[in-house]
């Protein structure tokens, strides 16, 4: 109806906020909760997963041998946390990032261990030290690191939300969302006859929260938000899905719509689509690309990507 603002939202909202004798807020998520949360919004807004250190970045005291899986850090860089393996490493390169847990920290030695390679394996330049000397890098996911307002943390084994108020948040007076899907819509044709889906549009419509579980063995960057399969196939770039995929279409329309808050991109016109068109759209808060437009190598056509 005229003056509506329509949202389709993948979000789920917590209201069962308890105050921590920490003076940290918790919330007791149920079994049916998405897998590792990446994600917290609290009153529209995104929060700050638990990250040391809180500004700025650490450095590669010393990349190791093999210069992928470990490297030494300088003493005191890293803190001892309870659970080690359920942190992730942050590494920065040139123009790509590397999001992948770590196996182990030795803090006899200084020395961290991830749980496979870091940077993609099917371009040898991605070593640790091909760009600079001593490398960037921060980590995220440990409860020790929540120490500054807006920093969150999950228990993925107890499924329970920790989050550090701003002041004059309570526990009553927040509104908190996690995305609980990692889809908004899918728009697809006849693959079989590639018969195409025509003529859907979409008006003033707000799509709102998603989420993006990243592989287990982790996320390497090689650039436009498409990253190393860890498999065999050398040519098999994946990319990050979008909230919104359009495929096997003609003629849909994206109008003065709002896309944000999403765990991977925002809106992916992909295979075989013509003259679709987003316009008078604001897209902000998109952890991966706004608008992708086309394919990568995933797709074979005749056995060729």
């Amino acid at each position: 109806m005229e003056g509506e603002q329509p949202i389709l939202s993948g979000g789920k909202q917590i209201t069962n906020w308890e105050l921590e004798p920490t003076g940290l807020f918790s919330a007791q998520l149920d079994t049916n909760s998405p897998g590792n949360i990446r994600e917290l919004f609290i009153n529209n807004k995104r929060v700050i997963r638990s990250m040391h250190p809180n500004q700025e970045y650490l450095q590669v005291s010393k990349a190791g041998e093999d210069g992928r899986t470990n490297f030494q850090f300088e003493p005191n860089d890293i803190f001892k946390v309870k659970t080690p393996n359920e942190l992730e490493l942050i590494f920065l390169y040139d123009w790509s990032i590397s999001r992948i847990n770590v196996k182990s920290i030795d803090w006899n030695e200084n020395k961290l261990t991830t749980v496979d390679w870091v940077g993609a394996k099917v371009l040898d330049f991605f070593h640790m030290t091909n760009w600079e000397k001593q490398p960037r890098y921060f980590l995220e996911n440990a409860l020790e690191f929540v120490d500054s307002p807006s920093e969150w943390f999950y228990d993925l084994d107890d499924k329970k939300i920790y989050y550090y108020p701003k002041k004059g948040e309570t526990t009553s007076n927040i509104e908190a969302v996690i995305p609980s899907t990692s889809q908004l819509i899918k728009i697809t044709g006849n693959r079989q006859n590639r018969e195409k889906v025509k003529n859907i549009s979409f008006e003033g419509i707000t799509f709102e929260y998603s989420n993006w579980q990243i592989p287990n063995n982790g996320y390497c960057g090689i650039q436009a938000c498409m990253f190393d399969n860890r498999s065999e196939q050398q040519d098999g770039w994946n990319k990050i899905p979008a909230a919104i995929e359009v495929d096997l279409a003609s003629n849909c329309f994206f109008n003065n719509c709002i896309i944000r808050h999403t765990g991977g991109s925002g809106i992916w016109f992909r295979e075989e689509t013509e003259n679709c068109i987003i316009r008078n759209s604001h897209l902000y808060d998109i952890s991966g690309n706004g608008i992708n437009i086309g394919e990568g190598k995933d797709r074979l056509v005749q056995n060729d990507p």
